[in-house]
């Protein structure tokens, strides 16, 4: 197999996978925008770790097409830190929230499983 064949049969982000940044904050991606430019990803981010008080939604991104090669790692989710996605998911708070940016917690629910 040559090098070229390989870099072009890397896999691009799918809704479902989950990326970490540079500040610790876990996002989840939901939706593939295709443009003219290339493809564009959507997605709510989490702080699971705070330093101090319960884990919070973050806010609901847009990523441009070099998203995935600039301080994001794909992650997989831990047990840990889909019991405080699920703690999210409860708070009244977080809901509304997350219901405004225009994401439905059920779906988020069964991304995390």
């Amino acid at each position: 197999m040559r090098l070229q064949s390989i870099i072009e049969a890397k896999a691009e982000p799918k809704a479902g996978d989950t990326y970490v940044d540079r500040q610790g904050q876990v996002t989840i991606l939901v939706k593939t925008l295709k443009t003219k430019f290339g493809p564009k990803w959507q997605g709510p981010s989490f702080e699971l770790n705070p330093r101090y008080g319960d884990p919070y939604f973050a806010g609901g991104w847009t990523f441009g097409t070099d998203f995935p090669n600039t301080g994001f790692k794909a992650k997989k989710l831990s047990a840990k830190d889909k019991k405080s996605l699920k703690q999210i998911f409860k708070n009244p708070e977080d809901i509304d929230r997350l219901e405004d940016e225009g994401y439905r917690i059920s779906e988020l629910e069964r991304y995390i499983r």
